[in-house]
């Protein structure tokens, strides 16, 4: 029983893990995505001197690769001492090992910086397209020619106020597409550990792991001596033994046993 719940946290706190994670890289996004957009103008004075797309998108590439290695090498360091309790609290009942954990926090901080680096590099792909002038204007061409929205305002049977902002999802699917992921994960972090903290505190979840009680007595040394060589007989009378204390305290009940396997293993890391 102590196996499963503590598996049950264990895969909570991954998933959600995972969730925090790919909010993060679209936060990271946002942000590189506004900073550009925030300096059009300068790259614009760039351009007009003649500096290179190249050389203007390694000055940003540059930038946010020094951020991503000093925010990779601080989350490193960290992960280590924060890692290991974390495992310490969830590995008294399972079976897990600290074996090349050095090296796949490493990893992870290298796929942070490649992944930070990469959506550098996308966001500052406008560059090549700008004119000097347009990157002046903070962007604008001044021209609106864009392909028309499959949603039609003489099929519309909302009012106008929702046919202009249904119209503009729909007519710039991939610009909201990050927005609607980033609350679909908040969403899911936030509904997965209320129905995890639900499911835990339901007298439903011990029927399906064992037999419906209203008191448990854990203990390991009793359950060692009972499987010490003892008989069923032995086992029986013990328990009628107990039962007889308990009705003797004002507290009549059944008595009945269920024995569960717990090995502990130490792993030793030398990395």
């Amino acid at each position: 029983m102590c196996y499963v719940m503590d598996m049950i946290v264990a895969f909570v706190v991954l998933v959600l893990s995972v969730c925090l994670m790919i909010v993060s890289f679209a936060v990271l996004k946002f942000t590189i995505t506004f900073t550009v957009t925030e300096e059009y103008r300068e790259i614009g004075v760039m351009k007009a001197i003649g500096i290179t797309d190249f050389k203007i998108r390694s000055l940003y590439l540059v930038k946010y690769l020094m951020l991503a290695v000093v925010g990779a090498a601080i989350g490193f360091l960290a992960s280590i001492p924060f890692g290991n309790m974390l495992l310490q609290s969830v590995t008294e009942n399972m079976m897990l090992g600290n074996s090349h954990a050095i090296t796949v926090n490493f990893m992870g901080a290298v796929i942070v910086i490649a992944v930070t680096i990469w959506f550098a590099y996308r966001c500052t792909g406008k560059v090549k397209k700008l004119t000097p002038v347009d990157a002046i204007r903070n962007g604008q061409s001044g021209e609106r020619f864009k392909k028309k929205s499959i949603y039609r305002l003489g099929k519309s049977r909302f009012n106008s106020t929702w046919y202009l902002a249904v119209n503009d999802i729909l007519s710039s699917p991939r610009r909201f597409l990050t927005i609607i992921l980033s609350f679909f994960l908040c969403s899911v972090f936030m509904l997965g550990v209320v129905i995890t903290t639900n499911t835990m505190k339901s007298k439903n979840l011990i029927t399906t792991f064992g037999k419906e009680s209203d008191v448990y007595i854990s203990d390991v040394s009793q359950a060692m001596g009972n499987m010490a060589g003892k008989t069923r007989a032995d086992l029986a009378k013990e328990l009628d033994d107990l039962a007889e204390e308990l009705t003797e305290e004002g507290m009549p009940s059944e008595m009945s046993v269920e024995i569960q396997y717990t090995i502990k293993i130490n792993f030793h890391s030398f990395i």
